[in-house]
């Protein structure tokens, strides 16, 4: 072993080396900032590099109040800042961290930087189609959990689950404020798209119980019951394959939530209306 490092050149010993190098992307909300730390080392550990942030220019980054801090331990630091303080050059681009020693410099991998300015969403539930004729109630009905967002960010917010009376379906674990008595529910395969929908899904837990990736209720300890005409795909949407007489009277909403805040936002109810 001390062989091989006596065996090192002084310019390998001094080679920088990174011991956290930055991500490649970074995604952080306006209201907070984020710290972005770089951290390097030579390879006998010895000396520490000089640490400094490239801009997409490859100009070394400066210091600017209020906006954006280099400290000096070589983390990068992004400041909160109001939505209308928001500047595309600083807050939606490309950096990169360098390690430089007497014996060579090192370049960390491209930092992709977006910032997201917090903001209120409106979610709705649409049918297709709008109003199912009585002929096409026995046929799959697509719900969808439609987000309206001003400005950018909408691919920060995703479908997390709907609730179809008492039924809660879920695609990610999530907190919804009114429950109630939930049901176990077993989503079949739909052969026409199987190969887009998601199988496996967890029903929030409600005075019922719950279903779990095995399809078994852990409150009840049994089996849950198969033949479920909900279909949940990856995306959000909900497929319904066939529709009840009892439906136009069923409450549908669809929750969303944003990925940075975490925070969440329910539809208003929706109601089927029938033709025909």
């Amino acid at each position: 072993m001390f062989t091989g490092l006596l065996a090192l050149t002084e310019r390998e010993a001094t080679l920088p080396t990174f011991l956290q190098e930055p991500p490649n992307r970074v995604d952080f909300l306006n209201e907070i900032g984020v710290s972005i730390p770089c951290e390097a080392s030579t390879v006998l550990g010895f000396t520490s590099p000089q640490i400094h942030w490239l801009g997409p220019d490859n100009k070394i980054l400066q210091n600017i109040p209020a906006f954006r801090t280099v400290f000096p331990n070589g983390t990068l630091y992004l400041h909160s800042f109001p939505p209308a303080a928001y500047r595309q050059d600083l807050h939606t681009t490309t950096y990169r961290c360098i390690a430089s020693s007497s014996a060579g410099t090192l370049r960390s991998r491209d930092v992709h930087i977006r910032a997201v300015v917090a903001q209120q969403w409106v979610a709705r539930v649409r049918s297709e189609p709008a109003e199912p004729t009585m002929r096409q109630r026995t046929s799959p009905i697509l719900l969808k959990c439609e987000i309206d967002l001003i400005g950018g960010g909408r691919n920060f917010i995703e479908v997390v689950g709907w609730k179809w009376d008492q039924h809660h379906l879920a695609l990610k674990p999530h907190s919804i404020a009114d429950r109630g008595h939930g049901e176990c529910l077993f989503l079949n395969s739909f052969p026409q798209i199987s190969a887009f929908l998601t199988l496996v899904l967890s029903i929030v837990e409600g005075d019922e119980g719950k279903c779990s990736g095995q399809n078994f209720n852990l409150k009840q300890n049994r089996p849950c019951e198969r033949g479920g005409r909900f279909h949940l795909l990856p995306n959000g949407d909900l497929i319904v394959d066939r529709l009840q007489s009892e439906d136009s009277r069923a409450k549908i909403i669809c929750y969303t939530r944003h990925k940075l805040t975490r925070q969440e936002i329910q539809s208003p109810p929706f109601f089927f209306t029938f033709s025909g």
